[in-house]
């Protein structure tokens, strides 16, 4: 038997719910998760060619990702904080209270582009769903910070 090519079986985790409707948001965010991943993960990503911040703020807004969704001078609620300093450059995602709820380390420039990107442009689609689940009553209350961080890290 050829053990090289057979795939090494995965450990997948098991998660527990105090209640139904939070078991519920989370397979729908798990289940968006995945449908997303090939729309933020295009092969051949020409984000992977840029080299600034212009080019990086250019391409989102080709994408259709409001400014509402990423800052790189102001701290605003449930957005994506992009800092440049000393040629590297760490991204936050802010919380509704404008706190930092987490940050990447410092990256190199790429590296920080495609951070940002990856989660400015996640921020967008889940806000976009969420404003459309909403007004069709198939969503009762907005994702949570919680919510949030699990779907585009």
């Amino acid at each position: 038997m050829n053990f090289e090519r057979r795939h090494e079986p995965g450990k997948e985790e098991v998660k527990k719910f105090d209640n139904e409707k939070t078991a519920i948001k989370y397979f729908f965010l798990k289940t968006l998760r995945r449908f997303y991943f090939y729309k933020i993960h295009i092969p051949n990503n020409p984000i992977r060619s840029l080299q600034t911040i212009e080019e990086l703020k250019h391409f989102l807004e080709n994408l259709g990702v409001s400014d509402e969704r990423y800052s790189f001078n102001a701290i605003r609620p449930q957005e994506i904080y992009i800092e440049t300093v000393d040629n590297k450059i760490t991204v936050s995602y802010v919380d509704k209270n404008s706190q930092k709820k987490f940050t990447t380390m410092p990256l190199e420039i790429e590296r920080g582009i495609f951070v940002a990107y990856k989660l400015a442009y996640s921020l967008h689609l889940l806000k976009n769903i969420e404003r459309e689940y909403l007004q069709k009553n198939s969503l009762q209350e907005t994702f949570s910070d919680d919510d949030i961080e699990f779907f585009i890290k």
